[in-house]
């Protein structure tokens, strides 16, 4: 008969389960941090915990101040509740993981949550896909967002590069249920899914993330001439894939040429584009119009006011159908700098470069794989507008 559980390990399974529901049940996240309050305030009472506060958590509650403060110059009341409601996370997870239980816990029923969450999510996807295929949609049905229903392909790579990449530290570390066949099925199915997800973000960073692994460990074994000589064949690899994939290589294609037009002639780029336009061609225009706005309101333009600021800056560029989407940034760094000004900015930046030196300094690999991933994907999607990228990444980091 099982002896009860220790305090410790009911904690561990909560984090396995709350990011399970990640996962799989998005939308009731908010919902998850009540029973999470809850084990932390019995953990308060017992006196489980001392409170043990680092730089990064005073960077996660700077950065929701910065958009608390920037809520007293919005001209959208509305917006900007709702978006200090989104970005609660901000400041709730890292206050409370700042209370620090006197054994260390392990991080493997999370991983196992988010592996066992992905795996539900990739069936569910699967599912729906034939489904819909079943009902005459075509070979569409098994691409973008139709084989990821439950999340944005952008933000579901995110989640699978990282269940990936903690199902390998499983095997690693010899975790139960992690045979190497196991994982190895998981990986493989992980990179199909990020070429049928078609998210260029997601790709590019599973190939850079893919050669930097691949590097160290040449580097490790062969020392550096063999790392250089794998430094060199993986543009090679990337090649190949780029031109044996039809859909990557027409995602590739486009990209290139449509970045080649934006650069010959920034302003003819932006007014001249047609709409509907490409996801390539929607990032340029909004990325230019939001440097625009940024520098005319350096100290920011107020929370949850930079839909309705951008929405003004596309109709002076002669982009009123995009003015009428309100659509977001697509890239996180001028997303926050549209909203807080340049400290938003800064504060961001930091929260990236301590996050890596703390992993170096550690050598805790799956810290710099987020935090990588965090960068990157933030040059293309505005990871921290949205519940499913704030919960998760405060969460993992």
């Amino acid at each position: 008969m099982r002896a009860s559980w220790t305090y410790n390990q009911i904690l561990e399974a909560y984090f396995g389960f709350f990011v399970f529901s990640m996962v799989l049940i998005p939308r009731v996240i908010g919902i998850m941090f009540i029973p999470l309050v809850i084990i932390y305030a019995i953990g308060i009472v017992k006196r489980k915990f001392t409170f043990h506060l680092d730089f990064i958590t005073i960077l996660f509650v700077a950065l929701y101040l910065a958009y608390l403060v920037g809520s007293f110059f919005t001209n959208d009341e509305l917006a900007a509740f709702k978006t200090l409601e989104y970005k609660l996370s901000l400041l709730l997870i890292p206050i409370l993981f700042s209370l620090r239980p006197e054994t260390k816990l392990s991080i493997k029923k999370p991983i196992f949550g988010l592996i066992s969450g992905c795996v539900l999510a990739i069936l569910y996807g699967l599912f729906s896909a034939i489904q819909c295929y079943l009902n005459g949609g075509g070979g569409s049905c098994f691409l973008t967002a139709s084989i990821s229903p439950i999340l944005h392909p952008s933000y579901f790579m995110v989640y699978l590069a990282l269940g990936m990449v903690g199902s390998w530290y499983g095997y690693r570390m010899n975790w139960k249920g992690f045979k190497w066949y196991l994982v190895l099925l998981f990986i493989l199915v992980g990179i199909v899914f990020h070429g049928l997800a078609l998210s260029l973000s997601g790709i590019l960073f599973l190939l850079l993330a893919a050669g930097g692994i691949m590097f160290y460990y040449v580097i490790n074994k062969w020392r550096t001439l063999g790392g250089l000589l794998a430094l060199m064949m993986w543009p090679v690899i990337g090649y190949v894939i780029i031109t044996t994939v039809p859909q990557v290589e027409g995602e590739w294609n486009g990209a290139k040429r449509i970045a080649n037009e934006y650069f010959e002639s920034t302003e003819h780029f932006v007014s001249t584009r047609e709409y509907p336009m490409s996801g390539s061609e929607v990032r340029l225009v909004m990325w230019s119009v939001s440097i625009s706005e940024f520098l005319s309101a350096p100290w920011g333009a107020g929370t949850g006011n930079s839909s309705s600021q951008l929405a003004n800056r596309l109709r002076l560029v002669n982009q009123p159908e995009l003015a009428e989407k309100g659509l977001n940034t697509h890239n996180q760094f001028l997303e926050t700098a549209v909203e807080v000004g340049f400290i938003g900015f800064l504060l961001l930046l930091l929260i990236i470069l301590y996050g890596l030196r703390i992993g170096i300094k550690y050598k805790n690999w799956l810290l710099l794989f987020l935090i990588f991933c965090l960068a990157f994907n933030c040059l293309f999607e505005s990871m921290l507008q949205r519940q499913a990228g704030i919960v998760f990444y405060t969460f993992w980091i």
